[in-house]
């Protein structure tokens, strides 16, 4: 799963599928402005899920105040998008690696025009990780 802008990418990669508790171990590859990095990290499908619904509540009511959240339970991904009065989507992250401590954190700005393909990629990726197709 890729989410990108023209200053910032996200990729997450599968390295174990999801378990019967919903958790699926990921690679996370993440370049923002100058900055890269990449650690792994535990997710629940669930939080996909949950994100791609609220993504299609933004794209549905562009212009109204909104969040979409992508949060894992455990520290390591939180990317959050909050829908302004004009279209206009304010994302911020924080991508923390619990074996080393780093953090990466920032913000970038999008328009409402990335949220299908956003959706798209999160939806097939939570597919691949219950489906076992890896």
């Amino acid at each position: 799963m890729q989410l990108r802008t023209s200053t910032f990418r996200v990729e997450l990669k599968a390295l174990r599928r999801a378990d019967d508790e919903d958790w699926a171990r990921v690679r996370v590859e993440v370049q923002a402005g100058g900055f890269k990095g990449d650690f792994e990290a535990w997710l629940q499908v669930g939080d996909l899920d949950n994100f791609s619904k609220q993504l299609g509540a933004l794209y549905e009511n562009v212009g109204q105040a909104g969040i979409a959240r992508l949060a894992c339970a455990e520290r390591g991904i939180v990317l959050s998008l909050s829908m302004e009065t004009m279209g206009g989507i304010d994302g911020q992250y924080e991508f923390f690696d619990e074996s080393t401590s780093a953090v990466l954190s920032g913000g970038f700005k999008i328009d409402q025009s990335y949220i299908p393909e956003w959706r798209n990629c999160v939806e097939s990726f939570a597919s691949a990780l219950r489906q076992h197709v890896l």
